[in-house]
């Protein structure tokens, strides 16, 4: 729920029947706020957990839900131009406080770490996989899923969810287990991930948004790509050890997921995501091999160079594309398990800020995202140009992952399948 509040417009259907102008301020906004929300997470991981009291994780993930139910309701309300763009960064940054502080209260323990993980990625694949709606979509014309749980997946979360997962957190709090240590000086390690994430964010969505702008302009193009590829090799080799493993899959995987056609999505394909990233995730924690999960986020990247020149509507296409970005996703997450536990709030973190690939994705209307309005797009042409820059975007993070294992030893944590 909390990548859904990150990531998604808090009421995109009362932009979609407003004014083109209302509709270009709020899908400008959409990736700033998310990036902003990103970053936040892996301040509240860290501070959280730097401050060794899991009572302080769960009461400000409580305040969070406080928060964005507020924001729900008033988001229902929105009358200006200028509310929807602030209550979708309200939205999205308590999404990332959410995010961090539930990340850092259960990341310590074995099962709920690993629900944690698959419940966020799942949300992201939920939330990222959408296709672009209508101002029908958004009010009426649902889908049987959407009919049944009262809720358009094109939106952030209802608040009959908000309320059901603030009553699950209190539960938790109340049966919560004491707090596992987490190793690594204290004074030390918690300031690389906020310097790293802050570099990596900072120069991500800018280069993003610099590249939607110049078109289709091809030495851009290859700029943009060395960009993101020397950034994460210094953000990933701020982290302490191997942690910076996470860093650069996740680049790799974002960079390749956006690449790939995966709308439209029918409603029974969300089990198969949802159980894709289960099965993924516990194949990497028994098989740990970073190495392998760069591999096959350069497979993705490829299939999404093939994908490109097939039917732009044909749900074979989309759900085959769906279910590769969801195994891959998970074994990369499953894969890894950085010494510094709040580092796996940080590769998580990286999904949401937006790629240069969804920065080529956008040229044509010089905006970040999939589409005019934001979401993807099942119509149109698909450029294999995205790709391609996926290609070169997950092999230079690959070298990173193989140049990490090579010069780094790991911790303990990496030679236990376990966490």
């Amino acid at each position: 729920m909390a990548g859904l509040a990150l990531m998604m417009p808090v009421n995109f259907g009362w932009a979609v029947k407003g004014s083109s102008l209302q509709l270009e301020l709020l899908v400008f906004n959409v990736p700033r706020a998310i990036t902003a929300g990103a970053v936040v997470a892996v301040v509240v991981a860290v501070l959280a957990v730097t401050l060794v009291n899991e009572m302080v994780a769960w009461a400000t993930a409580f305040v969070a839900l406080l928060v964005l139910a507020i924001n729900n309701v008033l988001a229902q309300t929105a009358t200006s131009i200028t509310s929807l763009p602030t209550l979708t960064y309200v939205d999205a940054v308590f999404g990332g406080v959410l995010l961090g502080a539930v990340g850092a209260a259960v990341l310590g323990h074995r099962v709920p770490g690993r629900a944690f993980v698959t419940g966020a990625l799942a949300g992201i694949l939920v939330g990222d996989l959408s296709a672009s709606p209508s101002a029908a979509d958004t009010m009426t014309q649902l889908s049987p899923l959407e009919r049944v749980i009262g809720w358009p997946l094109t939106v952030s979360p209802p608040l009959w969810l908000i309320v059901t997962a603030a009553a699950l957190i209190s539960l938790c709090a109340g049966l919560r287990r004491p707090w596992r240590a987490v190793p690594g000086p204290a004074l030390e390690v918690p300031v690389r991930p906020l310097i790293s994430m802050m570099l990596l964010a900072g120069v991500t969505l800018p280069t993003a948004e610099w590249l939607a702008e110049r078109g289709r302009d091809t030495p851009a193009a290859i700029v943009a790509v060395l960009i993101t590829v020397l950034v994460t090799a210094v953000a990933a080799l701020l982290l302490p050890g191997r942690d910076g493993q996470i860093v650069a899959l996740a680049v790799a995987f974002a960079a390749a997921g956006c690449a790939v056609i995966a709308v439209p999505r029918p409603d029974w394909s969300i089990p198969l995501l949802v159980v894709g990233v289960m099965v993924a995730a516990w194949a990497g924690g028994k098989r740990p091999m970073p190495v392998l999960a760069a591999t096959l986020t350069v497979a993705l990247a490829g299939y999404a160079v093939f994908s490109a020149s097939r039917p732009g509507e044909s749900s074979a296409i989309a759900v085959t594309g769906g279910l590769a970005i969801a195994c891959v996703g998970g074994y990369c997450f499953g894969s890894t398990v950085p010494q510094y536990l709040p580092n796996r709030v940080y590769g998580l973190a990286v999904l949401f800020v937006p790629s240069v690939v969804l920065g080529l994705r956008g040229r044509d209307f010089a905006r970040v995202g999939y589409s005019q309005d934001w979401y993807r797009s099942a119509s149109g042409p698909h450029d294999p140009v995205a790709g391609w820059a996926a290609v070169a975007i997950t092999l230079g993070c690959a070298l990173v992952v193989a140049a990490l294992a090579r010069l780094r030893r790991g911790g303990p944590a990496e030679t236990s399948a376990s966490q």
